[in-house]
């Protein structure tokens, strides 16, 4: 097998993401935990112009676990990555919602790749904003008693089946 060409270096990719996939995980998640060693030992930026690693940053985004409410998705500015699925991450959400300022994460895989967070700021979402969270709870509440009244009043227990004698009685007369 020549280890220059390209195919070759295919094949061995194409194994290793198939049958190796939990090695090469443990592998970048080793080598992010020395990332994230050295940028709280120096800074972020630092760190990353020492590794070759590129910073991103990300838009402010509230917190919608599985994209709930659909506004303001997890989007990296420029759109230079891909973080659709960090919104279905429960690991993600605890470890970007639990940083306080300028405090740097351990690391977190997210599909094929492991981040590394860092809080440079925080922002609430303004009054004038058109999506307002306390008309969603409303929303939330009124489906929650429909749900309840339906369910009350469909009990098995408090009906009783005539449909038949009824539809005989009223619409198949003779």
């Amino acid at each position: 097998m020549d280890l220059e060409s390209q195919e070759s270096i295919q094949v061995v990719d194409d194994y290793l993401m198939r049958y190796e996939r939990g090695m090469v995980e443990d592998y970048f998640l080793a080598k992010a935990e020395e990332f994230t060693n050295t940028a709280r030992e120096s800074d972020f930026f630092t760190a990353c112009g020492e590794t070759g690693l590129m910073p991103y940053t990300t838009e402010f985004f509230p917190l919608n676990y599985q994209n709930v409410f659909e506004i303001n998705p997890i989007r990296v500015r420029d759109n230079q990555i891909n973080l659709a699925s960090a919104s279905s991450s429960r690991e993600f959400f605890l470890t970007a919602f639990s940083l306080k300022e300028n405090e740097i994460s351990d690391p977190v895989p997210l599909d094929d790749m492991v981040l590394v967070l860092k809080l440079q700021d925080e922002k609430t979402a303004s009054e004038d904003q058109p999506f307002s969270m306390q008309d969603y709870y409303r929303y939330l509440a009124g489906q929650s008693l429909q749900l309840d009244l339906q369910t009350y009043i469909m009990d098995a227990e408090k009906l009783e089946d005539n449909f038949n004698s009824t539809f005989y009685q009223y619409i198949m007369v003779k």
